[in-house]
């Protein structure tokens, strides 16, 4: 799997503005990155629809209604506020461990009908995963909980 790939099975096509989220690192260096952008489109109220889904930002999913200001100096880069109008999707972030299982897993994702990010960020190969409401969540966490324990991945439950 190499970074841009996915299970994209919906994403809107008019990214027009990036949204900053600021990370705070934990006393272990996590996340490994400051911030984090994703992308969104503006609505003529000035609120904006998130159109990929996190990483690392926690509290927010795909298609999720927000407010952000202008980041002064910038052109279409935003610094995130708040969420006025939740999504009925769910935000999990996936950790692989094992390279071998990346794509069975990915390919349990897209059964699921769940819409997925890759990226290779410093040394941690990552899916950001947005859950529909259609899919069936405690079946995926438990299928999640249990390569967890086998040590093929890590995830973190971002917005459930």
């Amino acid at each position: 799997m190499q970074p841009g790939e996915g299970c994209y099975n919906r994403v809107s096509m008019s990214r027009t503005a990036k949204i900053v989220f600021e990370l705070e690192p934990d006393e272990d260096g996590f996340p490994p990155i400051g911030s984090e952008g994703l992308h969104a489109t503006p609505l003529e109220d000035g609120s904006f629809v998130l159109d990929n889904t996190p990483f690392f930002v926690t509290e927010v999913a795909l298609g999720d209604r927000i407010a952000a200001d202008p980041i002064s100096g910038t052109e279409g880069k935003f610094a995130f506020s708040h969420v006025l109008e939740p999504s009925s999707a769910k935000s999990i972030s996936i950790i692989f461990l094992v390279k071998e299982l990346e794509q069975g897993i990915l390919d349990n994702l897209r059964s699921r009908d769940c819409y997925c990010e890759f990226a290779e960020i410093r040394a941690l190969r990552m899916l950001a995963v947005s859950v529909p409401e259609t899919c069936n969540y405690d079946e995926l966490r438990a299928y999640l909980m249990k390569h967890e324990a086998d040590k093929a991945l890590s995830f973190a439950e971002l917005a459930v």
